[in-house]
């Protein structure tokens, strides 16, 4: 948000079990275009009482913790909010009745009804009625909820026939992990569901285009099945669709943490964003990439390590640091820590190298318990994700690499599972820098 946008949307109230920063994530197609806005991160006091000001230019989705939240222009809202069960959350004040409603929304993730535990059976016929009874189950709720505006009621009409579509795409793989099917039987079932799922799909799927409702993200985690299924109708609405899919997908390419980022790579790709809104987000968040990265200072932060002080980022200076941002909820993290630990033994003795693991976690119990399973607390800290804005942490893992001088190396393209990149990485700056 510029500083010299007024603030239109007043948020307070009182977090459970979020311990740090936390962010009211814009979840709309542009939203999702964007790197986070940092005017929209509040802490929480240590009751965890908030209040924040901010501003949103029109009615959309938010995410607070595992709530979805839906905010308009001039809102004012109090709500309590319990980071583990968010069905229970309380708000109060405007669109009360609409994010009473939310609470019971799936948590935004690639499955949607196929994570609900009364949907999923050990039959697979049986597990198709329950995705399309849940379905009904939710519109009806949807119907007897009296106060909605009619444009939140069609998003919301919406999202439950996406979410019906999603969960039988996603359907192939949660079927065999939550029936805990062997790597044969798995592949057997997958060969015998791809023949059915698009015409499980397609009456769901056909003549479902709007653009309006990318607003959701089931909605535009589906988009390409939402194409195939209306390949004839190349009207608006679906040129719209299949930018947002175009516009994503180098979304995640500029902010990739598996590559050295190289902007100007995919320039020329941007005037193929047919969406104008599409087309701006992406050469603004260019310009942001662009504006810090290797040879720039490191930024500094501050953090608590594992004993609870305060430590400073600035305190290692001189050392060469290499940084493994990771969170206990993230699997690819915790599955290159053996490699991470490989790499502190290798130097354990060179006290010019500092193998530093830094936890974003948003809850330090979580982060405690699994950096004592998995023996990574020493040099372990834990920061507010909001302060490490300078390094674009879009994704984890992420490795960022500091020399000597304590100037920016590398914050993209190493990766935690790779130990001799990273031995390598750290060895070249100390024949560059150190004369060694």
């Amino acid at each position: 948000m510029a500083q010299d946008v007024v603030p239109n949307v007043w948020l307070s109230g009182k977090l459970l079990n979020l311990q740090n920063n936390c962010e009211v994530e814009d979840m709309s197609d542009i939203g999702r275009l964007s790197l986070a806005n940092q005017q929209n991160f509040f802490l929480p006091d240590s009751a965890g009482n908030f209040s924040i000001a901010m501003y949103v230019d029109k009615p959309g989705y938010f995410r607070i913790g595992r709530n979805i939240v839906y905010l308009s222009p001039g809102d004012s809202i109090e709500m309590v909010i319990d980071h583990f069960y968010p069905e229970k959350a309380v708000f109060s004040g405007d669109a009360a009745a609409e994010n009473m409603y939310l609470r019971q929304t799936t948590y935004p993730k690639s499955g949607s009804y196929c994570v609900v535990d009364s949907v999923m059976s050990k039959s697979y016929s049986e597990t198709i009625v329950n995705i399309v009874a849940h379905g009904k189950m939710r519109q009806a709720i949807l119907d007897k909820t009296v106060g909605l505006p009619e444009a939140f009621v069609r998003l919301e009409t919406a999202r439950i026939q996406a979410d019906i579509i999603n969960s039988f795409f996603s359907l192939s793989w949660y079927f065999p992990a939550e029936n805990g099917l062997s790597a044969d039987a798995a592949k057997e079932f997958q060969l015998f569901y791809i023949d059915k799922v698009d015409s499980l799909i397609a009456p769901y799927a056909k003549g479902f285009v709007s653009a309006d409702f990318l607003l959701l993200v089931v909605y535009q985690r589906i988009g390409s099945i939402i194409a195939k299924h209306n390949k004839g109708a190349e009207d608006d609405a679906l040129r719209h669709i299949k930018s947002w899919m175009a516009a994503s997908n180098m979304y995640a390419e500029l902010t990739s943490p598996k590559r050295e980022r190289n902007p100007d790579a995919i320039a020329a790709s941007m005037d193929a964003i047919a969406v104008p809104e599409y087309r701006d987000a992406l050469v603004s968040l260019k310009k942001i990439l662009a504006s810090y990265g290797v040879g720039d200072p490191a930024a500094d932060f501050v953090a608590e390590d594992f004993m609870g002080s305060s430590v400073k980022l600035t305190n290692l200076n001189g050392k060469i640091i290499l940084i493994d941002v990771w969170a206990s909820w993230c699997g690819p993290c915790i599955e290159a820590f053996p490699q991470i630990e490989k790499l502190k033994e290798f130097f354990k003795t060179d006290s010019s190298v500092i193998v530093l693991s830094l936890s974003i976690d948003d809850n330090k119990e979580k982060w405690r318990k699994a950096a004592s399973k998995y023996g990574i607390t020493e040099l372990s800290w834990i920061a507010d994700r909001a302060i490490l804005e300078p390094y674009r942490v879009a994704a984890i893992p992420r490795i960022i690499l500091i020399d000597t001088g304590f100037k920016i190396h590398s914050f993209t393209g190493l990766q935690p599972e790779d130990f001799n990149g990273m031995k390598m990485a750290i060895m070249e700056i100390k024949q560059t820098t150190m004369g060694n």
